[in-house]
C-alpha cells in the first residue's frame, strides 16, 4: 500500500459508485443487504398491483405466479458463499412479471382513455389513477432490480474476475488502495500487488513470488489461499494495480490468459486487474476478451461528484482555500487539481500566491516549480535559473507543430529533449523525470491495426494547448500578418470548420492574445469574429484570463455578438456566474447587479428569471455557488469583498419562480453572512431600490436568520439601526409586505432581547403599522372586461390562457357564485384573510388589478413561459408561473394593508366576535420559509436497520415465541433504568428527558410491515420537573398509576414558529398561553378522583416544520427541544448545529440526536449539569414510562385480538441512584 505513494491518499477518499461493484466480488454482507433491500421494494410495489380485476384475471394470476417463483428463488440464495447466483432464472421470472404488468397497464390505460374521451377531460385520470400509479412505481422498482442483476456487482459475485480500465490520472490506483483498505477493516483478506514492481519479462508468478519473498509454486500458493478463504467463509481477492506499468506491456499479453485461468480453478479466489485504457487492447485484444470470460468496467473518476472531491485536494495538500469561491469548473477536474496543487506544493507554499490567476500564470507556475524540484542535487542537479523543463516542453511542441503530430513517439521525444538541454546537463533520461513529475504522460498509440508505439504528450490537454500557443506567440511577433492568408498561423483559422478542429488552441489564443498583446484575438480574424466557435471561445476565455484584460471592449463584443446566439447567450451568463465572486473582474457581481437593477419587474422576469428557471437542477454555476455558500465549512479565509459579490449574485436568484432555487438561495445567504453582518448591511443598501418584492422580502428573511444565528452579536446594534432607519422610522407607509415587516421587526426584537440598548422606542417597530388602502375596487365584470380573454375569439392565442388562469386561480369560494373557485383564491388567499371582517372577493379583484397594473404582468412577455410551467395542483409545485409569483406578491401586500386598516378577530372565534390585535404572520399563519435553520432534513429512521448509537438500547428479543406468549410474557421487558440513564463513547453520563424507544419483529421480505401481524413493543419515556416540596408525593403517586391513554401532560409541536424563535420571540410569547397549551407549569390531577397532585414542567417541547412551500427542505423536519425552564435555568445557548444546546464554554449540554443521525426521536441532557441545575433551583425530576407489548398489523388486525400487555411506570433519583419500577397489565 505504501508503494502507491502519492497515488493513494486515504484523506482523499470520496465515495464513488464504482466502489459498490467490489461488494459483489467479495460477496459481502453489504452486497447481501443491498440486493435484499431492492428485492424487498420490488415485491412490495409489485403486490400492490394484485387487485382483483376480472378483465385481466389471467395476467394477474401470471404476475402472482412470477412473484411466488421469485420469492422461492430468492430464499434459496446463499449470498455469502461462492454458489452461483441464479441470474438467468431471475431474468426469466422478471420478464414474465414485466410482461404481465404491461398487459394489466394496457387494460387500465385503455379504460381511462375511454373515460377521458367521454368526459372531454384529458387532464386527469377518472377511475384507475391509483392502479396506473402502482404499476408505474412497480416498473421503476423492476427496472432498478434488473439494472442490479445485469450490473457489474452481480456479475462479479458469480465471476470474480474484473478488468478495470480508466484514463491516466483518473484515480484507479487510489480507488484500489481504498478498496483494499476497507476490505482489511471488514476482515476480508486481499493480496495487493503493483504493476510497477513487475520489472522483468519473466512470467508473472515468478515475479510475484520474488516480490513476496516466498519460495512456492503457483498451484501450492493458490491452493493454500483458497483453503484459507474457504475456512473463513470469505473470498480472498488478488489485486494487481496498473498492469501496464513496469515491464507489463512486454509480458502480460503472453501470460494473462493462463494466469487468469489458473486462478479460476479455485472457487474461493477472485482477481482484479487495473489498466490504463490506451493499453487495454495491447494486453487484452478485443477478440480474446470473450474467451477470457472476465468482467470489464470503465472507471470515470469523479464524474458527478467533482465539486465535493475538489475541496479535499486543498486539505490534503495543506493549501489554504483561496479567498474567492472555488466555482471555476476546472477545479472539478482531478488531474488539473493534482497539477495545480502539486505546483503550489513543490514551491513549498501553503497558500495560492497573489497574482496566480489566469490559466497562463497557473501553467507557468507549475512548470517553474517542477523545474525547481528537478534542479536539486538529489534529482538531476543543475541551476534552477535554467528552466530546462520549459526548454524541453518547447522542444517537444516545436517537433509536434513542425511535423503536425498528434503525439511525439517516445524515442523521438527522448532525442529531442536530450538535444535541447544537452549543453546544460550531461545526464540522459530527462524525459523520464518529466513523466515522473506529471508534466508528460506516456501512452500507447496505435499506428494501424496491428502496429503500435509509445508516445508522449503533455499530461493535461489544456496545458498542452496553452503551452503550444505560448510557444507560437513567442515565435511570431506580427500576429496580424501571420493570421492572414499565407501567414504562418492561418492554418488554424482558415475557416469555421478548421476553427472547430483546433478549438483548444483557439480558446488558448483567446486568452493569451489579450494578456500578451492587449487586444482581443477576434480582432485578428475580422471575418470570423461573428462565428459561433470564435464567440464561444471568447466566452470561455472569461473564465481563464487575467482580470485586467476584460474591459468595456469586451462588454461591447458581448452585446453585439455573444447575445446573437441563444447558446452563447446562456453560456455567457453561466460563465459570468462562475466569476461572480472575483474582485476586480469586469464581469463580476457588480456588473450583473448594474445590469439587472435597472430593469422593470416584468422585463426582468421576461429574461433573467426565465434563464435561471432550471439552473438548480444540474451541475451549473448557479448550483455550485449555492452549494458552496450553504455548505457550513469555514469560510473565514474568503475576503469580505468576495463574500459581498457572491451574496449579490445569490440575492438575484430570488427573482426566480423556482421555489427550490429561491429557497435554497435564502439558506445559502444566511449561511454565508451569519457572521458578517457588516457585509449584510452593505448588501441591504445595494438593493434598497430593487423593484421586486420577491427579492427584497428574502433579503430581510436573510437578515433575520443571520441576526439570530450570528456569533458576532456586537454587530447586531448597527444592523438593527439600519433596518429601523430604512423600514420603520418616520414612514408614511411601512413597506407593505407582511413577511418582510416581520423579519425586519424580528431582527430588532432579537437585538433588544440580547441586551443591546436601542436608540429608539421598541414599540415603533411593532404592529400596527401604517399604509393606505384604496377606496374603489373593481367588480367581477370590470375585472373580466379589462383582463380576461375570450377563448372563443378568432384572435385568441394559446398563451392567453396564462392570463385567464390568473383570474380563475384568484377566485374565492363564493366570489363568482357557488363552485368554480380557484385553488389559490380559496385555499391560500381567502384563508390568509379569514381573521378580518373583509369581503375577500373584493380583495381578490383588487389583487388582480395589482398583478396587471402595479406589478406589470404581461401575457406577451410571460404567457408562453407560464403556459409551459405546470401548476395545476394547489400543492406547492417546485416551479411556478410568473403569474403565480405576482399572486404571492399581491397576497403578502394585501395582508399587510388589511392588517393596517381593518379590525382583526380571534383566529378561531365564531362569527368574528372577539377582536384581537394583529401581532405577526404566525396568526393567521402565512409563513413560507424558516431562515433561522440551515438543515434540509433530519435523520431518517429505518426500524429494519439496527441502530448502533450509544443512546439506543438494542435489546435482543426472542421473536420465535408464539404471538400469545409474546403479549402475555411480563418478564421479558427492557430495563428502563438502562434506557433513561446512559453513557456516551467517552464514558460521560447522559439522561433521556424524552424518548420513544421501540422494538419490532423483523418483517418478511416482500411484505409491507403493516400488512402482516408482527410482534412489537413500544414505549414513551417522558420526564417532569417538580418542586422539592411536592416531589415525594408525586413520585409515590406516579409509581402506582396506569398511564395508558396518555392523560398526563405532554410536549406539543408548534408548526407556526421558526426553530430559533423558541425561548425569546414575540411568536413564543403569543403561544405561551393556556389556550395554546404553552404554559411553563401545568397542574396534574388524579385521573379518577380529580384531586390535585402536583404542578409539573414538561421537560421537552416539540419543533415541527412541515411548511409545504419551503423547498429548501427535503422532508418534514421534527425534533425535540428542552423546556423553557430548563433552557433558562441551565443558561443554554443555541449551537451552530441544529438541535444542539451549549453552555458558555461551548460544551454541548443537551441535544436531539435524530437531527443528524438516523435515530428515533430523543432528547438527551448531560447528567451532571442537569442534576446541578435541579439542586440549585430546588427541583426534582420524575420520569414516567408508558408502553405496550402487542401484535399489530395485518388485515385481521383488531379482529383476531390476542390481548396486549400494558406497561406503566415511574423513575426518579434517590441521591445518585436511579430508582423506580414498572407495572404491567394484560388487557
Amino acid at each position: 500500500m505504501h508503494d502507491l505513494g502519492k497515488r493513494y491518499t486515504p484523506e482523499l477518499n470520496v465515495k464513488l459508485e464504482v466502489s459498490e461493484i467490489f461488494e459483489g466480488i467479495g460477496r459481502t454482507e453489504e452486497f447481501k443487504r443491498k440486493v435484499t433491500k431492492l428485492f424487498d421494494q420490488f415485491l412490495i410495489k409489485g403486490k400492490k398491483i394484485l387487485k382483483d380485476q376480472p378483465e385481466v384475471k389471467e395476467s394477474l394470476e401470471s404476475l402472482e405466479k412470477a412473484f411466488d417463483g421469485l420469492q422461492t428463488l430468492f430464499h434459496k440464495i446463499e449470498f455469502l458463499g461462492t454458489i452461483s447466483l441464479p441470474i438467468d432464472e431471475f431474468e426469466s421470472l422478471l420478464n414474465d412479471a414485466q410482461s404481465s404488468a404491461q398487459k394489466i397497464y394496457d387494460y387500465y390505460i385503455t379504460e381511462e382513455r375511454k373515460l377521458q374521451k367521454e368526459k372531454n377531460d384529458y387532464q386527469y385520470y377518472h377511475k384507475h389513477g391509483t392502479e396506473l400509479r402502482n404499476i408505474r412505481e412497480f416498473e421503476h422498482e423492476l427496472s432498478t432490480f434488473q439494472d442490479l442483476i445485469h450490473g457489474s456487482s452481480f456479475k462479479l459475485a458469480n465471476n470474480p474476475f474484473l478488468l478495470l480500465d480508466g484514463e491516466a490520472g483518473i484515480g484507479k490506483s487510489h480507488l484500489i488502495g481504498d478498496i483494499v483498505s476497507r476490505r482489511i477493516n471488514k476482515e476480508h483478506e486481499s493480496v495487493f500487488l503493483l504493476g510497477q514492481h513487475f520489472v522483468t519479462e519473466e512470467d508473472p508468478w515468478t515475479q510475484i513470488f520474488k516480490r513476496l519473498q516466498i519460495n512456492s509454486k503457483s498451484e501450492d500458493f493458490l491452493r493454500k489461499l483458497n483453503q484459507r478463504a474457504e475456512e473463513s467463509g470469505r473470498r480472498i481477492v488478488l489485486f494487481i494495480d496498473a498492469i501496464n506499468e513496469g515491464k507489463g506491456n512486454y509480458f502480460w499479453n503472453e501470460f494473462v490468459k493462463s494466469f487468469i485461468n489458473e486462478i479460476k480453478k479455485y472457487e474461493w479466489l477472485g482477481l482484479v486487474l487495473t489498466i490504463r485504457t490506451s493499453y487495454k487492447n495491447l494486453i487484452f485484444p478485443e477478440e480474446e476478451m470473450s474467451i477470457l470470460d472476465i468482467v470489464q468496467h470503465h472507471h470515470y473518476g469523479f464524474r458527478n461528484i467533482e465539486y465535493e472531491a475538489s475541496k479535499l485536494f486543498f486539505d490534503n495538500y495543506k493549501i489554504e482555500l483561496p479567498n474567492v469561491p472555488l466555482l471555476h469548473p476546472e477545479f472539478q477536474n482531478p488531474l488539473f487539481l493534482k497539477l495545480f496543487c502539486e505546483g503550489i506544493n513543490k514551491a513549498e507554499l501553503s497558500r495560492i500566491p497573489d497574482g496566480l490567476q489566469g490559466i497562463t500564470s497557473i501553467i507557468n507556475f507549475f512548470v517553474k516549480n517542477v523545474n525547481v524540484v528537478l534542479s536539486k542535487p538529489k534529482r538531476v542537479g543543475y541551476s534552477d535559473s535554467l528552466n530546462l523543463v520549459q526548454k524541453s516542453i518547447y522542444a517537444l511542441i516545436k517537433c509536434k507543430v513542425d511535423n503536425k503530430l498528434r503525439y511525439v513517439p517516445y524515442e523521438l521525444a527522448h532525442e529531442v529533449i536530450n538535444e535541447s538541454i544537452s549543453s546544460f546537463i550531461d545526464k540522459k533520461g530527462f524525459i523520464d523525470e518529466l513523466i515522473t513529475e506529471g508534466v508528460l504522460s506516456k501512452n500507447l498509440f496505435w499506428k494501424e491495426e496491428n502496429d503500435y508505439e509509445e508516445g508522449v504528450y503533455l499530461a493535461y490537454e489544456r496545458f498542452e494547448d496553452h503551452l503550444t500557443v505560448q510557444y507560437l506567440l513567442e515565435q511570431f511577433s506580427d500576429l496580424e500578418e501571420e493570421f492572414k492568408e499565407n501567414g504562418k498561423l492561418y492554418n488554424y483559422v482558415e475557416n469555421e470548420n478548421v476553427v472547430y478542429r483546433h478549438k483548444g488552441l483557439i480558446e488558448a489564443f483567446s486568452i493569451q492574445v489579450p494578456e500578451k498583446k492587449g487586444y482581443e484575438f477576434y480582432t485578428l480574424i475580422p471575418d470570423l469574429k461573428d462565428k459561433y466557435p470564435i464567440i464561444e471561445s471568447f466566452v470561455e476565455s472569461l473564465l481563464w484570463r487575467k482580470v485586467e484584460t476584460v474591459n468595456e471592449e469586451s462588454k461591447k463584443y458581448v452585446n453585439e455578438h455573444v447575445f446573437s446566439y441563444q447558446g452563447t447567450h446562456d453560456y455567457f451568463w453561466e460563465t459570468i456566474l462562475a466569476v461572480t465572486g472575483i474582485p476586480n473582474h469586469f464581469f463580476n457581481a457588480h456588473s450583473l447587479h448594474d445590469h439587472l437593477i435597472k430593469h422593470s419587474l416584468p422585463d426582468r422576469d421576461a429574461n433573467w428569471t426565465q434563464f435561471i428557471k432550471h439552473r438548480y437542477t444540474d451541475e451549473s454555476s448557479v448550483k455550485r455557488l449555492i452549494d458552496w455558500a450553504w455548505n457550513q465549512t469555514d469560510k473565514s479565509h474568503i475576503s469580505d469583498e468576495s463574500i459581498l459579490l457572491s451574496s449579490m449574485t445569490l440575492t438575484w436568484f430570488h427573482t426566480s419562480t423556482n421555489r427550490e432555487l429561491r429557497d435554497c438561495s435564502t439558506k445559502a445567504l444566511v449561511s454565508l453572512l451569519q457572521d458578517r453582518l457588516h457585509i449584510l448591511i452593505k448588501l441591504l443598501k445595494k438593493f434598497e431600490t430593487v423593484n421586486d418584492p420577491y427579492v427584497y422580502d428574502r433579503l430581510f428573511a436573510v437578515a433575520y436568520g443571520c441576526a439570530i444565528r450570528t456569533n458576532k452579536k456586537e454587530e447586531l446594534a448597527s444592523l438593527s439601526d439600519y433596518i429601523y432607519q430604512t423600514i420603520f422610522k418616520d414612514k408614511d407607509e411601512v413597506y407593505p409586505h407582511v413577511l418582510l415587516r416581520d423579519y425586519a421587526r424580528g431582527v430588532i426584537e432579537f437585538t433588544n432581547f440580547s441586551g443591546f440598548k436601542l436608540p429608539f422606542d421598541i414599540e415603533d417597530v411593532r404592529p400596527p403599522y401604517k399604509s393606505s388602502f384604496p377606496d374603489q375596487i373593481m367588480t367581477n365584470e370590470e375585472v373580466d372586461k379589462n383582463y380576461k380573454f375570450d377563448y372563443e375569439a378568432k384572435d385568441f392565442k394559446k398563451h392567453y390562457w396564462s392570463q385567464n388562469s390568473i383570474i380563475s386561480s384568484m377566485t374565492t369560494e363564493y366570489g363568482r357564485g357557488t363552485g368554480g373557485y380557484g385553488d389559490f383564491g380559496r385555499y391560500t388567499f381567502e384563508s390568509a384573510l379569514r381573521s378580518w371582517d373583509v369581503n375577500t372577493n373584493d380583495l381578490s379583484n383588487l389583487a388582480i388589478e395589482w398583478i396587471f397594473e402595479k406589478y406589470g404582468y404581461n401575457v406577451e412577455k410571460h404567457g408562453e413561459y407560464d403556459r409551459n410551467t405546470n401548476s395545476h395542483d394547489r400543492r406547492a409545485s417546485t416551479i411556478e408561473r410568473i403569474g403565480k409569483k405576482y399572486q404571492w406578491i399581491a397576497l403578502y401586500e394585501m395582508v399587510a394593508r388589511v392588517s393596517d386598516n381593518f379590525k382583526k378577530y380571534e383566529e378561531w372565534g365564531f362569527n368574528k366576535e372577539k377582536e384581537e390585535p394583529y401581532q405577526g404572520p404566525w396568526s393567521p399563519y402565512i409563513r413560507d420559509i424558516d431562515p433561522t435553520m440551515l438543515i434540509s432534513k433530519t435523520g431518517s429512521y429505518d426500524d429494519e436497520i439496527q441502530q448502533e448509537f450509544w443512546w439506543v438500547n438494542n435489546k435482543i428479543f426472542n421473536w420465535d415465541c408464539t404471538n400469545e406468549n409474546w403479549v402475555s410474557d411480563s418478564e421479558t421487558l427492557p430495563n428502563m433504568e438502562d434506557i433513561i440513564q446512559i453513557k456516551d463513547d467517552k464514558g460521560e453520563e447522559w439522561l433521556v428527558l424524552e424518548g420513544y424507544p421501540s422494538w419490532s419483529e423483523p418483517k418478511k421480505i416482500g411484505e409491507e410491515k403493516w400488512d402482516q401481524p408482527h410482534k412489537e413493543l413500544w414505549s414513551h419515556i417522558r420526564s417532569y420537573l417538580v418542586k422539592d416540596d411536592e416531589f415525594n408525593s408525586f413520585k409515590d403517586w406516579a409509581i402506582q398509576q396506569e398511564f395508558m391513554g396518555r392523560w398526563m401532560p405532554e410536549s406539543g409541536d408548534r408548526h407556526e414558529m421558526f426553530s430559533r424563535e423558541y425561548y425569546w420571540s414575540p411568536a413564543q410569547d403569543y403561544f405561551m398561553t393556556e389556550y395554546y397549551g404553552g404554559t411553563e407549569w401545568t397542574e396534574v390531577h388524579d385521573r379518577e378522583s380529580g384531586q390535585y397532585i402536583v404542578e409539573v414542567n414538561v421537560t421537552a417541547q416539540g419543533f415541527l416544520w412541515e411548511e409545504e412551500f419551503d423547498k429548501s427542505k427535503e422532508e418534514t423536519i421534527s425534533f425535540l427541544k428542552p423546556s423553557t425552564v430548563i433552557h433558562k435555568g441551565m443558561d443554554l445557548k443555541y449551537s451552530l448545529r441544529e438541535g444542539e444546546f451549549i453552555d458558555n464554554s461551548k460544551i454541548v449540554q443537551c441535544f436531539a440526536p435524530n437531527v443528524y443521525h438516523n435515530s428515533k426521536s430523543y432528547l438527551l441532557v448531560r447528567k451532571n449539569s442537569f442534576l446541578k441545575f435541579l439542586n440549585e433551583n430546588n427541583l426534582k425530576v420524575v420520569w414516567t414510562v408508558l408502553g405496550e407489548k402487542q401484535i399489530i398489523g395485518g388485515r385481521s388486525f383488531g379482529t383476531d385480538y390476542l390481548g396486549r400487555l400494558e406497561i406503566s411506570g415511574a423513575y426518579y433519583f434517590d441521591g445518585e441512584e436511579l430508582k423506580g419500577g414498572i407495572n404491567t397489565k394484560n388487557t
